[in-house]
């Protein structure tokens, strides 16, 4: 089982039913992180204006092993649905514009609604805005 760290106490875990059981999920102040072996999302609240969306995407990662089988697209799903079941419905993500899983964004129905500038701590780099509509 992986241990899953979140800088605050917990409060909601349970383990889910997906993923072969080796998909995890937890809550905590309208933020969601899902933990996967080989991977994770994070998503809530809309940080930042991206389209008028109100929930965000903020992070996915999947080692390269687990890339290409289907884990980040059920990873997505599992964040929209929880989005949907708080009552948001349209999902924005911050995306580097050299970003080699663009297309990734896009299959999934994201669309670049701005060009933007993405700040990482000093460093400043081009990027979109891109949003999709969820499904209820």
């Amino acid at each position: 089982m992986p241990i899953l760290f979140i800088g605050a106490p917990l409060a909601y875990f349970h383990k889910a039913n997906s993923f072969q059981d080796r998909y995890y999920f937890s809550r905590l102040d309208n933020r969601v992180l899902a933990h996967l072996l080989g991977g994770f999302i994070s998503g809530g609240l809309a940080r930042f204006d991206i389209g008028g969306a109100d929930c965000e995407l903020y992070a996915i990662c999947l080692l390269p092993r687990c890339q290409g089988k289907g884990f980040g697209s059920q990873l997505v799903a599992k964040l929209e649905s929880y989005c949907v079941d708080m009552g948001w419905r349209c999902m924005g993500v911050l995306v580097l514009a050299d970003n080699p899983n663009l297309p990734f964004y896009k299959r999934l129905g994201f669309d670049i609604v701005e060009k933007t500038v993405i700040e990482l701590g000093r460093h400043r780099y081009p990027g979109f805005k891109m949003v999709r509509t969820m499904t209820v």
